[in-house]
């Protein structure tokens, strides 16, 4: 339907802009921020601009379409924001400090 055809649009929207805030990010050398980081800015600033947005729908409507989903995110969300993490580790630093990490992952 209609509405099905519009969310893949924004979906797909959304993905290319998260891509071309990556590329901007690696040409103007900004090392401080992830390009995952800024991945979950671009989805928080859309989140907030369709809840403004969404303030003359019914609630049961609303709360529907704001469901979160844990399987979705641990499918098919979260491994490339991992996966993009592990890419770009410094191994220097990663074994440098590879006690502490161990430390607080057996021990919490």
């Amino acid at each position: 339907t209609h509405e099905a055809y519009l969310e893949m649009a924004v979906l797909i929207s959304l993905c290319a802009v998260a891509l071309a805030a990556g590329q901007c990010l690696h040409r103007l050398h900004i090392h401080w921020l992830p390009e995952s980081g800024l991945t979950i800015l671009i989805g928080f600033a859309f989140a907030m601009l369709e809840s403004t947005t969404a303030q003359g729908r019914a609630e049961e409507h609303a709360q529907k379409e704001r469901y979160f989903d844990p399987v979705f995110f641990n499918l098919i969300l979260l491994p490339p924001i991992i996966f993009e993490s592990g890419y770009h580790l410094n191994l220097t630093l990663f074994f440098a400090n590879l006690r502490s990490i161990t430390l607080f992952a057996v021990v919490g």
